[in-house]
Order: C-alpha cells, then sequence, then structure tokens
C-alpha cells in the first residue's frame, strides 16, 4: 500500500476531522484578507513590522474590545508613533483575536488566529528552527 491510501477500514485524514470545529473554516475570514496581507511592503526599521525585523524580535497583538465595541490593540509595544498595517483593522473585525509577528532571517512571519493565544516562546523558538531549515536549503 502506498503512503497515499488508505485501508478501506479506516477514514481518510480529511473525514476524521469532519466533525471537528477547530479544523473548520471560520465564517469571516476572506481570502482577500489573505491576499491584501501577503502584498504588504513594508520598510526595515520603520513601524511595527519593521521594528520586528530590525530587532529580530517578536510580538503578539490581540484585539480586545472595549464597552464600545472599537478595536484597541495591546501588546508589549506601546509606541503609538508604530501604527499597525491597513489590513489588521479588517483582520480583527473578521474575527482574527491574535496576530503574531515573528522575524526570521528573511523577513517576519505575521501568524493570525481566530482566538487569543497567550505569547510562548518555545514557539517563537520552534518556528525561527523550521525557517532557519527552510531558508537553509539551496534553491
Amino acid at each position: 500500500m502506498s503512503s497515499g491510501e488508505y485501508p478501506s477500514s479506516s477514514a481518510s485524514p480529511s473525514a476524521s476531522y469532519a466533525n471537528c470545529t477547530e479544523f473548520q473554516p471560520f465564517p469571516g475570514l476572506q481570502p482577500e484578507l489573505f491576499f491584501k496581507m501577503s502584498h504588504e511592503i513594508y520598510n526595515y526599521g520603520e513601524g511595527l513590522i519593521g521594528k520586528v525585523a530590525a530587532d529580530h524580535s517578536h510580538k503578539w497583538i490581540y484585539k480586545e474590545p472595549n464597552e464600545n465595541q472599537e478595536i484597541n490593540f495591546l501588546s508589549a509595544w506601546h509606541n503609538s508613533a508604530d501604527a499597525q498595517p491597513r489590513t489588521w483593522e479588517a483582520q480583527f473585525q473578521s474575527g482574527i483575536k491574535t496576530i503574531a509577528l515573528i522575524a526570521v532571517r528573511e523577513g517576519v512571519v505575521q501568524l493570525g488566529a481566530v482566538h487569543k493565544v497567550v505569547e510562548d516562546l518555545s514557539y517563537v523558538v520552534l518556528l525561527r528552527k523550521k525557517f532557519a531549515y527552510i531558508e537553509s536549503i539551496p534553491g
């Protein structure tokens, strides 16, 4: 049996997760958000993302609604001069609760989650190791 075949008695992986809500698409997330986010360009050392790259650091940003349901960006970064990217408001309005920025050798990785995810240094280290491996592959 090849790795792509399943024995008749077992279900395919997609069938195994069919009833699992954590793998279901989030209704507010639209492909346009990914498209807009993936084409943004930032200057090294400028703004929040540029400073994360320059400092080779990481930042977690959360959407925290206040009484007026306005978006309030909270993170370890409290410099108001570092405006968030334009696409973040649409991402937060569509259901994203956490944005993680993690600097890697070739830039900054931005991850989003529909739940509040606490900052995890071990995850930052793991992600950087994985990207370092990918970046080391010739070609």
